[in-house]
């Protein structure tokens, strides 16, 4: 109770003070400096904290109250300060009449002084000052913008600052967010628990790689630069049912908290607000992904292995084993980052000359006698040209091509899509058409080892080379580079949507058929 009193009579004292104080007696109570507040324009906009700033954009200051009566100002200096606290360009310097030895000028027509600042002499502070743009030699990055008022002595009346991110030349934009499924979903429906890839279409202007934060409500749930590939994730719906809110946050630099602190000026409690996209996702229990190359039990009993890349290497048809595509090489396998695309409607593996993914033979059955055979089937949208299937056949395991070993290895080439099979210094190809680009098409692809031969077939084309011994298949492979001279960067060679394998020691290969789908 006694401090709830106490703080009564202070107030009541200073209300006594400032009732029978004349105006010049309060402002010796009260310096006129604390009620100095600056407001500005950028564009047409208010400038706000941690606003966008373009080379073309007029700043535009103003005093939020009237001080055409305060005798004290003599000038407002803006100016734009680094992170570490120097001033970056020249300043723009708005001075009253009589203030020294500046040059006559209009209002609308600055004056450079030696040191490069820019002047205008005003009537007075009123009325809307005349705008400025940047300094020229600005760098891009983040700033303080700095409105500081000096007295006739050139002492700081006032110094206010609001964080900026000055873009320069560059800008960017989110153009939308699109969310993918591995597969056709009843009514467009999320499955819980299955994988949804998010890919926001960000478009940049000059020499910017913008930072992307992806949120689930108000958990972040991913984020990274766009060069790192962070307009696209892959998120793991939740077991709830309902509408989920997925959001991206596109921002020019690394937002306060990032291990990048240097990068930007933040203030506590304060933040960048980037370029948003927004979209809702219902997940219900009634949504399915259907599965095109197994659409039966039946035909699943025939496969040794069927993947259909739902956001996971997985074998999806033999759980109890654990078969699963591991990325090349393995010694990688900890600090690779999955390539997930779109392909059409729904998403897939990235497969290509830095995407390429094996089954060991660790892992693989291998047939025994006179016969073996079988075939590959993969469902998939061809992108660029270059290699999407390579499989090894062998008499040990020994993966070194030798006279005792054969490769085969399907290609997206300028010619069409090719199958070719060689072994030592023998080779057969099969030119097919080139399957539709962005379009998902399948092919299937079968093999015979017998005796001292081995065949391959697509739909009625059919190869064969003469081989040493019966071969077994080793393994195989999806993606690979042409040769040493693929450049580090390459493109993916397609988008691989389900994949299954068959593979026997009976003698009745299968028929094959190519199709689009």
């Amino acid at each position: 109770m006694c401090h709830r009193w106490s703080a009564a009579l202070t107030i009541a004292g200073l209300f006594n003070l400032l009732l029978f104080c004349s105006c010049g007696e309060v402002d010796s109570v009260f310096p006129s400096a604390q009620t100095y507040q600056i407001a500005a324009l950028s564009g047409k906009l208010s400038l706000e904290e941690y606003a966008l700033i373009k080379a073309e954009d007029e700043i535009q200051p103003a005093f939020v109250s009237p001080v055409s009566n305060d005798k004290d100002i003599a000038s407002l200096k803006v100016f734009f300060q680094t992170p570490g606290g120097a001033q970056a360009g020249r300043a723009v310097i708005y001075t009253a009449e009589g203030i020294g030895p500046i040059p006559e000028v209009s209002e609308e027509e600055p004056t450079e002084e030696p040191q490069d600042d820019i002047f205008f002499r005003l009537g007075g502070f009123d009325k809307r000052l005349p705008p400025f743009t940047a300094p020229a030699e600005l760098e891009p990055g983040p700033y303080a913008l700095v409105f500081q008022v000096l007295s006739w002595n050139q002492e700081t009346l006032s110094k206010t600052e609001k964080t900026v991110y000055y873009m320069g030349g560059t800008d960017y934009e989110i153009e939308d967010i699109a969310a993918y499924l591995p597969g056709i979903s009843a009514a467009n429906l999320v499955p819980p628990e299955s994988y949804v890839l998010f890919e926001a279409k960000i478009l940049t202007l000059g020499d910017i790689d913008p930072y992307i934060a992806w949120y689930n409500g108000r958990a972040r749930i991913s984020s990274g630069r766009l060069s790192e590939g962070a307009n696209r994730i892959l998120w793991k719906a939740p077991a709830q049912t309902g509408f989920q809110q997925i959001r991206a946050e596109v921002l020019p630099f690394p937002p306060h908290g990032n291990r990048n602190p240097s990068l930007h000026v933040a203030k506590a409690g304060t933040r960048l607000k980037g370029k948003m996209k927004e979209l809702s996702l219902p997940v219900s229990s009634k949504g399915y992904i259907q599965q095109v190359l197994i659409d039966t039990p039946k035909a699943a009993e025939k496969l040794n292995a069927y993947f259909t890349f739902a956001g996971s290497l997985k074998d999806t048809l033999n759980t109890v084993s654990q078969k699963e595509f591991i990325p090349f090489p393995q010694k990688d396998t900890s600090k690779r980052k999955i390539n997930w695309l779109a392909a059409d409607d729904i998403y897939g593996l990235a497969i290509g000359p830095n995407d390429i993914y094996y089954i060991p033979a660790a892992l693989q059955k291998r047939g025994s006698g006179e016969w073996g055979w079988g075939s590959f089937t993969f469902r998939f949208m061809p992108l660029n040209e270059g290699i999407i299937f390579r499989a090894s056949f062998s008499t040990s395991e020994d993966t070194e091509e030798n006279e005792d070993s054969a490769i085969l290895e399907v290609a997206l080439e300028t010619e069409g899509l090719t199958v070719t099979l060689h072994s030592g210094d023998q080779a057969e190809r099969i030119i097919a058409p080139h399957p539709q680009n962005n379009r998902i098409s399948t092919i299937t692809i079968n093999y015979l080892t017998k005796n001292d031969t081995i065949t391959v077939s697509l739909g009625k084309d059919e190869i064969n080379i003469p081989v040493k011994k019966n071969l077994n298949l080793l393994g195989y492979q999806l993606g690979a580079a042409k040769n040493d001279t693929d450049p580090a960067g390459a493109l993916p060679t397609a988008v691989m949507d389900e994949f299954a394998a068959r593979y026997s020691a009976e003698p009745a290969p299968p028929k094959t058929t190519q199709k689009n789908q």
